[in-house]
């Protein structure tokens, strides 16, 4: 059985859906499963283990698009978010057994769909890309095995590093100021035995001079030139990645370390949708609020939590 799973936007949603391609290996270990994803994605699912395949959709035409998933001759296709261009594409590709949520105009293209309300936020992302599964198999075994992503790494500094990053590309709401991450930075380069590491994407070098001219202590300072695998890899050695809600967030959770997440203040971009990978106990999540009081009250905890956190690291 050939099965074409496509979760094709940003990087951080593909991270999301990495246990239902898992949970579809598991029930079909003979099955060549298929990954239909953004080029932002293709890196990550080439070291998926349970992904044979990847197509890469480079945003052209459903036609040409539908060209690609023909050449794979998918059997079943399973679209966790589904668009009017995706769902043509697949219509036009002559794929038999058409999956996706029971949403939006694009349902129209599938033959089997799952009814989910994603808005009303009964579980978390990662939640209802397994649930849909059930429209696919319902016995299916949804059970997670964390971490999620592995990787063979070596520590590369002596001391324990805490890792920042401050970007996040505007795909966040919610996220602390560049202040407050150089004074939680501060609280961790006071501690014996571990260093704060900043990280940055390949699009922020001008975010990284800003940082490092403000920064009044030793700290490290990464840009991320070297591709996403190597950036996990990194992030997998480190004792706590810091982080608003965006991709590099959900790639520290899959690899089951510590997180300090920010979400913003709304029920869709809460940790309630958007939470990460790791282990619950491993999770800080925050809500940072817009009205200036409540946010110097939450920033205040936030320091507090930090602080006990390295306490006990």
């Amino acid at each position: 059985m050939k099965i074409l799973i496509s979760r094709n936007d940003k990087l951080g949603d593909f991270i999301l859906s990495i246990p239902a391609f898992q949970a579809v290996k598991r029930a079909y270990p003979e099955s060549t499963i298929c990954a239909l994803v953004s080029p932002l994605g293709r890196e990550l699912a080439e070291h998926v283990d349970e992904i044979d395949e990847v197509i890469i959709d480079e945003g052209e035409s459903s036609w040409d698009l539908s060209k690609k998933i023909r050449a794979f001759k998918p059997d079943t296709a399973i679209t966790i978010f589904s668009t009017t261009r995706l769902g043509w594409a697949l219509f036009l590709a002559g794929v038999k057994r058409r999956i996706a949520p029971a949403t939006k105009i694009a349902q129209i293209f599938y033959n089997k769909t799952r009814k989910q309300k994603r808005s009303s936020v009964k579980m978390r992302e990662f939640e209802y890309n397994l649930d849909l599964l059930k429209a696919f198999d319902e016995n299916i075994d949804l059970s997670v095995k964390k971490p999620i992503l592995k990787f063979d790494t070596e520590r590369i500094y002596q001391e324990k590093i805490i890792g920042f990053h401050i970007g996040f590309g505007g795909s966040s709401i919610g996220n602390i100021s560049e202040d407050d991450y150089i004074d939680l930075g501060r609280i961790v380069a006071k501690k014996d035995g571990m260093k704060p590491l900043f990280t940055f994407g390949p699009n922020e070098y001008d975010l990284m001079e800003k940082i490092e001219k403000k920064v009044d202590y030793e700290a490290i300072f990464y840009k991320s030139e070297k591709g996403i695998v190597d950036f996990a890899k990194l992030i997998s050695t480190f004792e706590c990645f810091v982080a608003t809600s965006t991709g590099t967030l959900q790639l520290a959770g899959a690899l089951n370390i510590p997180t300090f997440g920010f979400f913003g203040d709304t029920l869709i971009a809460s940790p309630k949708r958007w939470g990460t990978l790791n282990d619950e106990e491993k999770q800080h999540n925050y809500t940072i609020y817009e009205d200036e009081n409540r946010q110097k009250e939450q920033m205040d905890k936030i320091t507090n939590d930090f602080k006990n956190f390295l306490e006990e690291i």
